[in-house]
């Protein structure tokens, strides 16, 4: 009886709830910090590894599967998260083996400059899918878990403060890198494979602050809408919409998106210095964009803020055609950093909100999915093309980009309009 009486001890309970809470708000603190490091291992693999293969002599389609092969497949991984989590029964423990092993291929691409390789560019392609699968896909699992912990209102602010966060000690880092490349310049290779041993590190670095993190119990999983059932309906439903035009727009944008890097370095001849200085202005706009996108969609929803960034993200490849002078190339960076940190974020937070909790990671997978289709079929397509376009303008890959602007306007237009806020929907208790 004293044990019964016990459990039910409104003390009992309100030390529990204590504990609880305690718990969260620790898991919530540590995974916010840990945006720092898995955003700079992020960081360095969109921003190292295509000019290592420049610098290894890579060709253009070379580069264009570099990019696209990995977003691919990483993406597809997704599709398989929530079968993972199910078998291991953990979104934790998912994270746990995938941030692990995802330090591994760090060290092979460290290596591979220096090995005695016929084509080393083909060895980059393997160990950049695996850098990439191992990096995505946790994220579903990992977005799941946080998004149980923060009430609605709290999301976007919460995400993008994170994003934030994690930018911000990339634009330092990844600028010194460059200045250290420049450097460097006559024994380059060794600058690849410090920037790479450091994104090993940061992988071991945040294993141990997800290590640290609790996990609340996960709520039951209904069956859920399978894919070919998702697949049949996409274009009847809001949430549908969203993952078609994210598809869409990821074409248009990969046509000609793994070329802007072959371009400065090879056509403009940019130095590194300059190459990753405009990185990082598209990177402090994301920084900016991330917490204001965040505060604005908390207020007035995720999809104006799609309409809005969707169509910044239309106007970059013909702002591209006006000018190459680097000073214009901040201001094209700046629009796309804002672009994109609001795209990124509201999609995301589109489909926290549309889904049932149970229902999230398997959905989140299915918009990565859809995206990594279109990224692949830009990406092979504008790997084509490249080599093929007229050369309308000074440079042969203007006319690439062209040719991108133009496939986002159509994306835009076929899917925009007809978008509707579904804020709450997905949303219980």
């Amino acid at each position: 009886m004293d044990t019964i009486a016990s459990a039910g001890n409104p003390e009992d309970r309100a030390s529990d709830h204590e504990r609880r809470l305690r718990a969260t708000r620790r898991t919530l603190r540590l995974a916010f910090w840990e945006g720092i490091p898995g955003t700079l291992a992020l960081s360095i693999a969109d921003s190292f590894i295509g000019p290592l293969a420049i610098a290894l002599g890579g060709t253009p389609m070379q580069i264009g599967l570099l990019s696209a092969f990995p977003q691919l497949l990483a993406a597809q991984a997704q599709l398989l998260t929530h079968t993972f989590v199910a078998w291991v029964r953990s979104r934790k423990g998912v994270l746990l083996i995938a941030i692990g092993l995802g330090a591994l291929p760090w060290f092979a691409l460290a290596a591979v400059p220096h090995l005695s390789l016929a084509d080393p560019v083909v060895w980059l392609v393997p160990l950049a899918i695996l850098t990439a699968v191992l990096y995505q896909l946790p994220a579903p699992a990992w977005g799941s878990w946080i998004a149980d912990l923060l009430p609605l209102h709290r999301r976007g602010a919460y995400f993008g403060m994170r994003a934030s966060a994690g930018n911000m000690v990339g634009i330092a880092v990844v600028l010194s890198f460059g200045l250290l490349l420049d450097r460097m310049s006559s024994e380059a290779y060794w600058g690849f494979t410090i920037v790479f041993m450091v994104a090993a590190a940061m992988r071991l670095c945040s294993f141990v602050m997800v290590w640290g993190m609790h996990e609340p119990p996960m709520r039951p999983s209904r069956a859920g809408m399978g894919l070919l059932e998702f697949i049949r309906t996409a274009q009847r439903t809001n949430l549908g919409r969203v993952v078609l035009y994210t598809a869409a727009l990821y074409l248009g944008v990969f046509l000609a998106g793994p070329y802007f890097s072959i371009f400065m370095l090879r056509d403009l001849k940019f130095s590194y210095t300059t190459f990753l200085f405009l990185q990082m202005v598209h990177v402090m706009a994301t920084i900016i964009g991330s917490r204001l996108w965040g505060l604005y969609a908390d207020r007035h929803g995720n999809v104006r803020v799609i309409r809005i960034t969707g169509l910044g993200l239309c106007s970059m490849p013909f702002l591209w055609l006006v000018s190459q002078q680097p000073p214009f190339l901040m201001l094209i960076n700046v629009i796309g950093g804002l672009s994109w940190s609001g795209f990124a974020l509201c999609s995301l937070n589109y489909v926290y909100e549309a889904t049932p909790p149970g229902q999230r990671a398997r959905v989140v997978g299915y918009l990565a999915a859809f995206g990594g289709v279109g990224l692949f079929l830009g990406a092979v397509l504008g790997g084509v093309l490249a080599n093929h376009v007229p050369t309308l303008f000074a440079y042969p890959l203007m006319t690439l980009f062209l040719i991108s602007g133009i496939a986002r306007l159509i994306a835009a237009a076929i899917f925009l309009p007809f978008i509707k806020e579904s804020r709450g929907e997905g949303q219980q208790g």
